[in-house]
C-alpha cells in the first residue's frame, strides 16, 4: 500500500482499504488490511468508489474473474486506475502470470463489463531499454562484481549512470499502438 498515507494526507479520501491476496515477500513490511482467498474480495457490492491496482493484473491467473469480482465492489461510476509492465524480469514467483498489450487488456476490461476504458504506455524504447540495463546492471554485479577491477568499476558505472539519464530524458511516447512499438507499461483509468 505505498500510496496511502499518499493519498489520505492530499485526497478526498475517507476510507482507505488494502487488499491482498497471501503473504508474500512484500509483507513483512507493510500488511493489507484484508487478506482474501483468491476467489471472493472481502467487501460487499457496490462498496468502493475507486480500486488502484498497480502492478497487479500480471499476478492474477484469472483475469476475467478478478475484473468480474472488482466490478462487484465497485460502486455504479466507480473506476479503476491500473498500472501493468511490459518489460520486467520475472517477480514474486509463482504468482507473476502475464504481459499484457493495451488490446488484450482492453479486451478484458470490455469483457468484464467496464466502459470508458483508456490505457497509455508508461514509457517507450528508451524507457524500456533502461529498465533492462537497470536490470542487467544488478544482475551484472551479483556475480562479477568481485572481477571488475577498482577503476573498471567506477568506469562502467559512471558511463552506465550517463547512458540510463540520457535514455530517460529522450524518452518518446508512442502516439499510437503500431507493430514495433516498444512499451515499458501500460497505465489505465476505466469505469464501471
Amino acid at each position: 500500500m505505498p500510496y496511502k498515507d499518499f493519498l489520505l494526507e492530499n485526497g478526498n479520501i475517507t476510507n482507505y482499504v488494502g487488499i491482498d491476496i497471501e503473504p508474500t515477500e512484500y509483507h513483512n513490511q507493510v500488511k493489507p488490511d484484508y487478506y482474501w482467498d483468491g476467489n471472493t474480495i472481502p467487501l460487499p457490492d457496490d462498496y468502493a468508489d475507486w480500486f488502484i491496482l498497480t502492478e497487479f493484473l500480471e499476478h492474477y491467473f484469472d483475469t476475467q474473474h478478478i475484473l468480474k469480482e472488482i466490478h462487484r465492489v465497485l460502486k455504479p461510476n466507480g473506476q479503476i486506475f491500473f498500472t501493468v509492465p511490459c518489460i520486467w524480469p520475472l517477480h514474486e514467483i509463482p504468482y507473476d502470470e502475464y504481459r499484457f498489450t493495451p488490446f488484450s487488456l482492453e479486451k478484458h476490461f470490455r469483457l468484464a463489463g467496464y466502459n470508458n476504458v483508456e490505457i497509455n504506455p508508461l514509457g517507450g524504447i528508451n524507457r524500456s531499454l533502461a529498465i533492462m540495463l537497470g536490470v542487467w546492471r544488478e544482475n551484472y554485479y551479483s556475480w562479477s562484481a568481485s572481477r571488475l577491477k577498482r577503476y573498471g568499476k567506477r568506469l562502467l558505472l559512471r558511463f552506465l549512470a550517463t547512458f540510463y539519464n540520457y535514455l530517460l530524458k529522450n524518452d518518446r511516447l508512442p502516439e499510437k499502438y503500431t507493430n514495433h512499438n516498444f512499451i515499458s507499461g501500460l497505465w489505465g483509468i476505466v469505469e464501471k
